[in-house]
């Protein structure tokens, strides 16, 4: 059953949460970067800059009518001339298969196009994402190119797809969803 998805500005109190999730390792896997530690302090402070709305804006992905988040969805570089890039994290392994990914990239979507009137947007995608890659293509999003061993994973090497969308190729504008 599909959840029902909510994005909210992130806040002080959702350190923790973030804390767990870049410190589980089911969820860091399949991300561009990584980091070898993320301490309480580092939640604290990407969660202070996640409130910053100036350049970035990133959402906390509230599930089921929920009060702590189960992810985010950001887009990052609104201000970048080739558009912003659109990421998300479902953090809560609970969460995960329940189109909690989908739902929140579609509003993240919405918002870019009509809220800061992006003539774009793009994502990155390990090669290896196969969830991810089906997410950004049921959304309208075409595969645009691939960064060749960009990724590292420890002595590995992985591709980087290169995912964009125009707002004509969208496929989740709200009156798409009523019908």
């Amino acid at each position: 059953m599909a959840a029902r998805i909510e994005l909210r500005d992130f806040e002080p109190g959702d350190a923790a949460a973030v804390h767990r999730w870049f410190n589980d390792p089911r969820v860091t896997a399949d991300l561009v970067g990584s980091r070898d530690t993320f301490t309480e302090d580092d939640a604290r402070g990407w969660v202070e800059r996640a409130m910053d709305a100036s350049r970035d804006r990133k959402w906390a992905i509230l599930m089921d009518g929920g009060e702590e988040p189960v992810g985010f969805v950001a887009l990052f570089g609104l201000d970048r001339q080739l558009g912003p890039e659109l990421a998300v994290l479902v953090g809560d392994p609970e969460a995960w298969g329940r189109g909690v990914a989908r739902e929140a990239e579609r509003q993240a979507c919405v918002r870019a196009f009509e809220d800061h009137r992006a003539h774009r947007v793009h994502a990155e995608i390990p090669a290896t994402n196969e969830a991810a890659k089906h997410v950004v293509t049921f959304l309208g999003f075409q595969r645009e190119g691939v960064m060749r061993r960009a990724i590292r994973r420890g002595d590995e090497r992985i591709d980087n797809e290169v995912w964009g969308l125009l707002p004509e190729e969208f496929k989740g504008w709200p009156e798409a969803q009523s019908s």
